[in-house]
């Protein structure tokens, strides 16, 4: 609507303070309308290095609207990007709730593979290689989720699976740089070295 353009020219001139209060009264409209309008308010605190006033405004709208599940995943993400005390743990609890409701949601098994990958052991690797396989059957353009199966791939050594990894990647994300950039360096190890110079050159 009008204020969500205006908002959105005002924070790109700079005039954060009116943006600001255009954001914010967009929280007032509607239940479903000002439910967007405090994903959008936080949208506005994040980008401009606000993560306490972003975590702010993602906690006021699941006050008035406790069951949207918008804004708790924008919650969970902004925690986890906040980082501080308490933060990931909070985070995990959302995001084990979400999954619940969302069992088959490419980005939570995404997320959750992330997670699982801080572990560092074999075990781990294996389990997010499971869940990122999940999420690419169901999102083969998630360029992100191909790039963790092939960094994963090769961590353990395994070139060729790397290699088939990015090959499949790129079937459904045609000329992606990172992907291409992913396979030539399979290739490299592979020796496989003038495929792989030719791949660095597209």
């Amino acid at each position: 609507g009008a204020y969500t353009m205006r908002a959105a020219y005002l924070a790109n001139a700079g005039q954060l303070e009116r943006a600001e209060q255009d954001y914010r009264k967009l929280t007032s409209f509607a239940e479903e309308q000002g439910s967007a309008g405090y994903e959008l308010l936080s949208n506005f605190y994040a980008r401009n290095q606000r993560l306490d006033q972003a975590v702010a405004a993602l906690e006021e709208g699941l006050v008035a609207n406790p069951e949207d599940l918008r804004l708790k995943r924008r919650l969970m993400k902004t925690l986890f990007l906040r980082g501080q005390a308490q933060d990931q743990q909070r985070a995990l609890g959302i995001l084990a709730a979400l999954q619940e409701k969302l069992p088959q949601d490419p980005e939570l098994m995404k997320l959750q593979a992330i997670q699982i990958l801080q572990a560092q052991t074999p075990e781990s690797l294996e389990a997010a290689k499971q869940k990122l396989q999940n999420v690419v059957k169901l999102e083969p353009t998630a360029v992100d989720a191909h790039l963790i199966l092939v960094r994963i791939a090769m961590q353990q050594g395994q070139y060729e699976s790397a290699r088939d990894s990015a090959i499949r990647a790129i079937g459904s994300n045609p000329d992606n740089p990172a992907l291409l950039s992913a396979r030539a360096g399979a290739e490299f190890l592979l020796e496989n070295t003038q495929m792989a110079a030719q791949l660095a050159q597209l």
